[in-house]
């Protein structure tokens, strides 16, 4: 095919302006400043849960099942889960100034008092799994917002968070179940809307309360960002759809070492709700508790309806 040479070079000269110029993103939209707001509460809550209720001294970790037991680096798992709770914590203080960082100087501060769930004085047991709840929580929560936002670099930032959330949740989930992995599977990673975060759970254990935050959150805390094109969005097993008729999500059916029952995750507003999680998702040489090992892990989706 024939060009004009000036039409040619007409296009190099636009081209190289443009490269030199550099591309340029719109102004982040209402929206995008709402959404980051909402990402640094829920972020903020986690690290002050490690910074004030965390553990990070194998003493703390001496009753763990198989404490003692040395693993591969010559360390025992005692030591093990003290030096990786340092890092997680390390990684939630990274990923709220991420936050700032975009936000640049927006006011991310929310005039509430926070909750969270009991910590490592209390029960080393009870601190590992509320540290597994939040991060599977955290993990959806950050997919969800995904859908939030306008900006890319705000939609990258939060794909970035889905995926560190993912990857912690599914190292602590690999001591809580051996087998996440289910051959029946029909859903990728949940992914839960704002409303349902800022939902109280179902009064159970924290574990049968993933994707709900409602409980430590108080309402009125944290702003809603609004749906992209005024309506609702809806997330189903393997892909989010908009809707004018109302939002609705499922979370996944609880079965396994932690008991069994059906678990529905269901923000405020109407429309059909989509079918149940029943699939998972860590990977590895799996640990479960009780059981002497190492956990690997290989893949960043959350274990939810297997650990649950």
């Amino acid at each position: 095919m024939y060009f004009p040479t000036s039409l040619v070079l007409s296009f190099g000269i636009l081209a190289t302006q443009v490269a030199g110029q550099g591309y340029q993103c719109p102004l982040m939209m209402p929206s995008d400043a709402t959404a980051l707001k909402f990402a640094y509460g829920v972020q903020n809550w986690l690290y002050q849960y490690y910074n004030t209720k965390g553990g990070t001294s194998a003493s703390q970790f001496a009753t763990f099942p198989n404490a003692t037991t040395v693993q591969s680096n010559n360390e025992t798992l005692g030591m093990n889960l003290a030096t990786n709770f340092a890092g997680l914590e390390q990684q939630a203080k990274i990923r709220v100034q991420a936050i700032e960082h975009l936000a640049k100087s927006k006011d991310l501060s929310s005039p509430c008092a926070f909750t969270w769930p009991a910590g490592i004085n209390t029960s080393v047991m009870d601190f590992f799994t509320a540290a597994y709840y939040m991060e599977a929580t955290l993990c959806g929560t950050f997919i969800g917002l995904a859908d939030y936002v306008q900006n890319p670099a705000a939609a990258f930032l939060m794909a970035r968070m889905s995926a560190e959330h993912g990857i912690h949740a599914s190292y602590l989930g690999s001591y809580i179940n051996p087998a996440p992995f289910s051959s029946g599977s029909m859903s990728l990673t949940p992914a839960f809307t704002p409303e349902m975060v800022l939902t109280p759970g179902s009064g159970q254990a924290v574990r049968a309360n993933v994707g709900y935050l409602g409980a430590y959150i108080p309402q009125g805390c944290l702003a809603v960002p609004a749906a992209p094109c005024g309506v609702s969005v809806l997330f189903g097993n393997l892909t989010a759809t908009l809707s004018n008729g109302g939002m609705n999500s499922t979370g996944p059916t609880s079965s396994g070492p932690y008991g069994s029952g059906n678990t529905t995750y269901a923000p405020s507003g109407t429309g059909s709700a989509s079918p149940s999680y029943t699939g998972p998702v860590a990977t590895g040489a799996a640990t479960v508790l009780g059981v002497s090992g190492i956990a690997l892990v290989g893949n960043f989706a959350v274990v939810v309806s297997h650990l649950l």
